[in-house]
């Protein structure tokens, strides 16, 4: 899943705040379906949102 937060990224301008927009950025927050984690990069896995670790251990091994 992916959220959107914002942030205070604000670094107290010795002159005082000059409404450069740092006080309200919006960040990314990407965090798997599977196992709640937040993670950097999510794949799209049986309609849901998954981190990589998540789907290696969901897929069944192939033996011969």
């Amino acid at each position: 899943m992916i959220k959107w937060e914002e942030e205070d990224n604000c670094v107290g301008c010795p002159q005082g705040c000059i409404q450069c927009g740092r006080k309200h950025q919006a960040v990314c927050i990407k965090i798997c379906d599977n196992c709640k984690e937040e993670v950097d990069t999510l794949y799209e896995y049986d309609g849901d949102e998954w981190c990589l670790d998540c789907i290696i251990n969901n897929l069944n091994e192939v033996i011969p």
